[in-house]
C-alpha cells in the first residue's frame, strides 16, 4: 500500500512539473514528445 502511495506521489510530482514546464515552453515540450516517441 505504501508503495502504491509513493508511486502516485511521484507520478503527481512529475506530472505537475511537466504541466508547469509546458505552460512556460509549449514548443520545447512538443519537441521532447516527438524526440522521445521515435
Amino acid at each position: 500500500m505504501a508503495y502504491l502511495v509513493g508511486v502516485l506521489l511521484w507520478v503527481g510530482l512529475i506530472g505537475f512539473c511537466i504541466y508547469n514546464w509546458y505552460s512556460i515552453n509549449p514548443n520545447s515540450f512538443m519537441f521532447e514528445i516527438a524526440y522521445f516517441s521515435t
